[in-house]
């Protein structure tokens, strides 16, 4: 008979589209390539289902990439990179669960390290990422009541938060990753080149 309520078959493992393992207690020694990112975060939707219509934390990442500045798209396109195997955890329950920011700043760390990430994350991305919340509010969620943390945003032209279906968004998601990794994979660890090496271009 199973033991449903016997936590202690329970590893600390994550089972990758790929086939690959990630291990949130050691994330180090994980191996995780941008194909596996794309695939789960074009697969993630954004504000817990909540939205209007699937909208997806790929397509949220390449919109940040394109509100900064050039030199720091990289790190817009790459900001959300943890939530690729942690979810995306509602700002409301992180808050709830101090010890789940012990483990998000390991694997964020861990992460942005191999690609190269300002870590914490510099004014610029996290500007960018409001800004992009303050769209997506006005596309996706207009019933939402008001925002606080949206005071003071301003929009800008020629943004709208389409909502794409995942295949899209990851296609779109690696599009722009090719785009930026001519010029900023310097910043990538020699590993990560390796693991990336090849897979980029499929």
């Amino acid at each position: 008979m199973n033991n449903y309520n016997d936590y202690t078959k329970i590893t600390s493992y994550i089972g990758m589209n790929s086939g690959r393992n990630f291990d949130l207690v050691n994330p180090e020694k994980s191996t995780l390539t941008i194909q596996d990112v794309a695939h789960a975060l074009s697969n993630t939707c954004r504000f817990n289902g909540h939205c209007d219509r699937f909208y997806s934390v790929a397509e949220h990442s390449v919109m940040v990439s394109y509100l900064i500045e050039q030199e720091f798209a990289f790190d817009g396109l790459m900001h959300d990179i943890s939530e690729a195997v942690l979810g995306d955890v509602s700002t409301p329950l992180k808050k709830l669960l101090p010890d789940y920011h012990v483990i998000e700043d390991r694997v964020e760390a861990s992460l942005f390290k191999r690609y190269g990430i300002a870590y914490p994350l510099i004014p610029q991305v996290k500007k960018a990422d409001l800004t992009a919340l303050a769209i997506e509010k006005r596309d996706l969620m207009p019933r939402s009541g008001e925002w606080p943390v949206l005071n003071g945003i301003i929009i800008p032209e020629g943004f709208t938060a389409i909502g794409m279906p995942p295949e899209v968004a990851k296609k779109r998601f690696l599009e722009r990753h090719r785009e930026l990794v001519d010029l900023f994979v310097k910043k990538y660890t020699d590993s990560q080149k390796d693991v990336d090496s090849g897979i980029t271009a499929g």
